[in-house]
């Protein structure tokens, strides 16, 4: 499970955050790092609905 990768991508696009993490994390790529942006990108859009 990688939830310390999505959480230090999530704060990043939310507040920008740093987005690194130490080892043995590796930084998340490909269609794992474009599946977590996207699901935060439409959590931050559905809030501004509210």
């Amino acid at each position: 499970m990688k939830l310390v990768q999505y959480i230090k991508l999530a704060e990043h696009l939310v507040y920008g955050a740093p987005e690194w993490t130490r080892a043995p994390r590796l930084p998340l790529v490909g269609e794992e790092r474009e599946y977590v942006i996207s699901t935060v990108q439409k959590a931050i859009e559905d809030l501004k609905t509210l």
